[in-house]
């Protein structure tokens, strides 16, 4: 490759994961004649998994996908951690999988997700990461009637959550338009 002499830097693309080169560098004076090269060697990384995604979501579980990096990934290490939190979960799933759900998840939480690959010689890839919110806890359900007069009746339902912290209560006669809402606590 000839780079022009006012550039000091160059990168290589397409090149192969974790594969040494040998790359040498020579200057190239107007006049054609060349100067003593420098040379040096360097790896590149292995492959890390691609394309990350979230499905699946509810309040305190969510399914996470990826695609191989490579066909011959060992093992990989997911981890897992409330945004700006530091309680981090971690745990080693086979090199096979591309699929894992995470339960125990709080409620309406942004998580910090990344994975890595680990291949056979213990080589890990950079982590692909990203975050996701788990939904918000469970809402009120079983709602109920009773003591039910002409003029008045009473509703009754099971708590979704405890930390719940108001109830929003909307009420219209069939077919009306006469709209009420009450809050409670």
């Amino acid at each position: 490759m000839i780079i022009n002499g006012n550039e000091t830097s160059q990168v290589l693309d397409n090149l192969n994961p974790d594969t040494l080169y040998n790359v040498t560098l020579t200057g190239i004076y107007p006049d054609k004649t060349e100067t003593d090269e420098v040379s040096a060697s360097e790896s590149t990384s292995v492959a890390p998994p691609s394309n990350l995604r979230f499905s699946n979501i509810s309040a305190n579980s969510l399914q996470i996908d990826w695609d191989h990096g490579s066909p011959d990934v060992d093992l990989y290490k997911l981890t897992w951690v409330p945004s700006g939190g530091t309680d981090k979960k971690e745990m080693i799933i086979n090199g096979n999988e591309t699929s894992q759900v995470l339960d125990n998840l709080d409620p309406n939480t942004l998580y910090d997700v990344s994975l890595t690959a680990i291949y056979p010689d213990n080589k890990e890839s950079d982590d692909v990461s990203d975050s996701v919110r788990t939904l918000v806890g469970p809402g009120p359900s079983n709602l109920r009637f009773s003591n039910i007069s002409a003029n008045s009746l009473q509703i009754d339902w099971d708590n979704g959550s405890p930390a719940v912290e108001l109830y929003k209560l909307t009420w219209v006669p069939s077919g009306g338009t006469d709209k009420k809402e009450k809050y409670s606590t």
